[in-house]
């Protein structure tokens, strides 16, 4: 192991050699610095790894300059792993001066005391480093002092130097009549920095439709019919705006407005209105009114056109009627009532309907059944099927109908105009300019209710006489609804199913007829083709 740190002519640093490559790591310097005179440092050490550079500006500082520690001092003791290859001992342990050998962790740069230097900037650059080990093979030992740059500190400063976090300009304003004295040079803030970008940012979907004074002054005299008061933009002030603002201390402001910023000039007055929340609840049911309206009374109105379909189809009557004789027939084996009156049935629920797709004999056909057995008496008429499904139009659209979401849709309907109505006997006189509206707004509301609830008891009632009509109970009155709403789905189900069993038993009649084409088209042409076996025998009697 040599004893000496040569310069590099290149770098000008002084370079640890090392012959033993296997111990390169674990081989560490300790050199005592020289007192410095300039900085009166005393007791420092620095680390030299093998294969490591030291920094030009310490050259003159090594304990003696250039040199490893002097022979006299007592060598470390012998390592656990024995000599090296080339039989040579273990590096010398490092003298023992004024301070204490650093670490030994990044032995390739100097240690000083104190604590670790701070970024002049506040941040790190965070880039990813090159092992030292490394270092000697790449770009980065040719390098001279030449090919760099020299930092200019101010130019730096300027660049990244962060600005001095200053105060607010203005402070929160006082809960007293005047802010004067608190009056920055923009007004006076209400709104921290933060809550005003937030609020700021909810406010540019409305100030984008809507100037805030004309908005205020919408609400102040319930222009319901305002073209920009739209639902999504009155659902946004109701659920995201009006709650934010009601976090903060605007409504308790009662100085000049004068002496606010604008933003707080124009949420002041906004907050300060009376029954806000009110208002924009009543703007919102000036909205949606008529199309809810219009919604709930069409599905009222397909509720009971399609009761009154089921009484009156005439193609469904012929379906049960052809039903009651062959189901009369497979179970007691007569054609006419009259002749057993005591087995017959006279009638069935339509409920019993799907279950003729399940009776199966497992004859010669074993995929007929009895459905396909009263299709089959009314195969005759091409139009049957087409004239059931136009009959019960408006079945298959009721019978999707949650009859339970519809009574609690009407409820809260009618729930909401006696809202309204409340609202203009109690506090009518606190709207101002606005009462006329909201006036006309609760005689509409209530007017629409009226009508909705009498359309609703013609469809329960022609409902329920469609039960009655078919047999079905109606005993709880109570349960109409659910009863009605069951009802019509099996009405729907039973179509489907008729539907689906004419298509088989007419694709079963095309297979026949093309079966017994082909069999007619195969026999007939025997005795009148020429060079057959009767033209050969009359040809040899001759």
């Amino acid at each position: 192991m040599p004893e000496c740190a040569e310069r590099d002519p290149l770098t000008q640093s002084f370079v640890v050699l090392s012959d033993d490559s296997e111990r390169a790591f674990e081989q560490v310097f300790a050199y005592e610095l020289a007192p410095d005179e300039a900085d009166g440092a005393t007791g420092q050490w620095l680390l030299v790894a093998p294969g490591k550079s030291l920094p030009a500006q310490y050259s003159g500082r090594l304990s003696p300059a250039g040199k490893a520690p002097p022979k006299s001092r007592p060598p470390p003791p012998p390592s656990s792993k024995g000599a090296s290859k080339g039989g040579k001992a273990p590096p010398p342990a490092p003298p023992r001066g004024k301070g204490k050998p650093p670490s030994l962790g990044a032995p390739s740069k100097a240690v000083h005391s104190g604590p670790p230097a701070k970024p002049p900037f506040g941040r790190k650059l965070h880039w990813k480093a090159i092992p030292a080990e490394k270092i000697p093979s790449t770009i980065f030992a040719q390098l001279t002092s030449v090919e760099s740059k020299v930092i200019d500190i101010k130019a730096m400063e300027q660049w990244f130097a962060q600005p001095e976090k200053k105060a607010p300009q203005c402070p929160k304003a006082p809960s007293g009549p005047s802010g004067d004295e608190d009056k920055g040079q923009s007004g006076i803030c209400i709104l921290d920095g933060k809550r005003t970008q937030n609020i700021t940012i909810m406010l540019r979907q409305v100030t984008s439709r809507i100037a805030m004074p004309e908005l205020l002054r919408a609400i102040q005299d319930m222009e319901i019919t305002h073209q920009a008061l739209t639902s999504d933009l009155v659902d946004h002030l109701s659920s995201q705006v009006l709650p934010a603002l009601e976090q903060t201390d605007l409504a308790d402001y009662n100085g000049s407005l004068d002496n606010l910023r604008p933003l707080e000039r124009d949420l002041v007055p906004l907050l300060q209105v009376h029954r806000l929340r009110m208002r924009l609840k009543l703007f919102q049911v000036a909205l949606s009114v008529d199309w809810q309206f219009a919604a709930l009374r069409e599905r009222i109105t397909n509720l009971r056109v399609a009761a009154e379909e089921v009484q009156k189809s005439k193609s469904l009557r012929l379906l049960l009627s052809t039903t009651l004789r062959i189901g009369n027939f497979l179970n007691c084996g007569v054609v006419e009532e009259q002749s057993a009156p005591q087995a017959v049935v006279g009638g069935f629920t339509v409920e019993s309907l799907l279950k003729l797709r399940d009776f199966k004999t497992g004859g010669l056909r074993c995929e007929f059944s009895a459905l396909h057995g009263v299709i089959m008496h009314l195969a005759d008429d091409p139009n049957f099927i087409g004239g059931l499904k136009s009959e019960l139009g408006a079945v298959t659209e009721a019978s999707r109908e949650d009859m339970e979401a519809l009574a609690k849709a009407i409820s809260a309907f009618q729930a909401t105009a006696e809202t309204v109505a409340v609202e203009v006997e109690d506090y009518g006189e606190q709207y101002g300019g606005g009462c006329g509206p909201l006036k006309a707004l609760a005689e509409k509301a209530q007017s629409l209710s009226t009508q909705l609830s009498a359309d609703y008891e013609q469809a329960l009632e022609a409902g329920s006489k469609c039960l009655e009509f078919f047999a079905e109970d109606v005993s709880q009155t109570k349960n109409l609804e659910s009863n009605l709403g069951r009802f019509l789905q099996t009405v729907d189900r039973v179509v489907a199913t008729t539907a689906e069993c004419w298509q088989e038993v007419m694709q079963m009649k095309a297979a026949e007829r093309r079966k017994a084409a082909r069999a007619k088209g195969a026999a007939a042409p025997l005795s009148g083709m020429v060079g057959g076996p009767v033209s050969a025998r009359r040809r040899s009697a001759a």
